[in-house]
């Protein structure tokens, strides 16, 4: 049995199970990143955020122009994908901001009353 390539007739399920949501899940979370950086993100963090987002867009990139041109990247690259983690950590430290969209407090007093017998 080899345990370096898989069997012929399990590559269609490898390429469509493996490697296509491998491919596209961190492009969503990329994604979510940019949204969170651009709506929800203020202060020191929202520019550490563009920074970092932006590095690993870029990275995203070189990575797909590689990948086009046949070459590999330097796996050494992917160390900065931990930037975008620890910019998340820093985010989350932040304190919730109070929006006004919050709905209102219940008034004990507006509940409705029991019916007597």
């Amino acid at each position: 049995m080899d345990f370096v390539d898989p069997p012929p007739d399990l590559e269609p399920v490898y390429d469509v199970m493996g490697q296509t949501p491998e491919r596209i899940l961190p492009i969503l979370f990329f994604a979510w990143c940019v949204a969170l950086v651009m709506q929800d993100s203020s202060g020191k963090t929202r520019v550490l955020g563009f920074v970092v987002v932006g590095l690993v867009i870029v990275l995203e990139v070189v990575d797909l122009g590689m990948n086009v041109a046949g070459a590999d990247s330097p796996g050494i690259l992917k160390v900065f994908y931990l930037l975008l983690f620890a910019w998340l950590l820093l985010e989350s430290r932040k304190p919730a901001s109070s929006s006004p969209e919050r709905l209102p407090t219940a008034d004990p007093s507006s509940r409705p009353q029991p019916i007597a017998p």
